[in-house]
């Protein structure tokens, strides 16, 4: 398997997909959604200058990013607002091996709670709302919605990230340890009426890391076993982060599917 490029390199590579036909954008930059004693947090926002049909604002996407100054996430909000539906890309904190895991939730929260408190200024529609994730930010992305009911929040994307944290754990981790990576399992959450899951895609790049696959696979099982609502795209050749590494017919494919699926269940059409 090739070796990744470094941190610095990746942080300006751009998706490997560029759309035939596109509509105009508009990109709302350095929004701040909330101030805390440490930092200021910040959010841009990507709206496709049309509405889509029957829509007076577009749906939106929440592009749990960590950094959104990243090629990788300013082309996807770019992206995603060119196919009809809104971007929002937010800073939040680091995670620091999920220690942290509680407080990049409550970034993400008031995130959410900022654009639906002002969705008809930022021109986007708050109810219908999608999360996609990748890599370390997708168990918090995929969970946060879960386990805080939000409804507005119709399908979640994940792409190579971890759906079960608990293969992390050690028997000597206190209970707090053990607590944090419990709830920040999407799999804990399976077959439990209290918590629905929305519609999921799930990308595996089989030659990802063998502890991400790992838990993704153990994820899988267990969502079969309880009939979860999900579709699987497996990419045999794909790597890590093969969104912005790998640029092939195959990525782009698989991009082009993202896009379809986020527009099927934000607005019912695929195209």
């Amino acid at each position: 398997m090739a070796e990744l490029p470094n941190r610095e390199k990746l942080s300006r590579m751009p998706v490997v997909y560029a759309p035939t036909q596109t509509q105009p954008v508009t990109i709302k930059r350095d929004i701040v959604y909330t101030v805390g004693a440490e930092q200021t947090m910040r959010l841009d926002i990507y709206v496709p200058d049309v509405a889509p049909a029957n829509y007076t604002y577009p749906p939106a996407v929440l592009f749990v990013a960590g950094d959104r100054q990243m090629a990788q996430y300013c082309s996807w909000g770019a992206l995603t607002a060119a196919h009809g539906l809104a971007a929002i890309v937010c800073d939040h904190r680091e995670m620091a091996d999920y220690s942290q895991a509680s407080l990049v939730a409550n970034d993400l929260r008031q995130a959410v709670h900022y654009v639906q408190a002002h969705e008809g200024e930022l021109g986007i529609d708050a109810t219908r709302m999608a999360v996609w994730a990748c890599s370390a930010h997708t168990p918090i992305g995929m969970c946060l919605p879960v386990r805080e009911h939000m409804a507005a929040i119709r399908c979640l994307v994940s792409y190579y990230g971890p759906l079960n944290l608990t293969h992390l754990l050690d028997e000597n981790d206190p209970a707090e340890t053990v607590e944090t990576l419990e709830a920040y399992s999407l799999v804990r959450y399976l077959n439990r009426p209290e918590y629905a899951i929305p519609p999921m895609l799930i990308v595996r790049p089989g030659k990802d890391r063998l502890r991400i696959n790992e838990a993704v696979d153990y994820f899988i099982a267990e969502a079969l076993r309880y009939n979860a609502p999900f579709e699987l795209i497996n990419y045999p050749d794909g790597r890590h982060a093969f969104d912005i590494v790998d640029d092939t017919s195959d990525s782009r494919v698989i991009i082009a599917r993202t896009l379809m699926f986020l527009r099927e269940h934000l607005l019912g059409v695929p195209a």
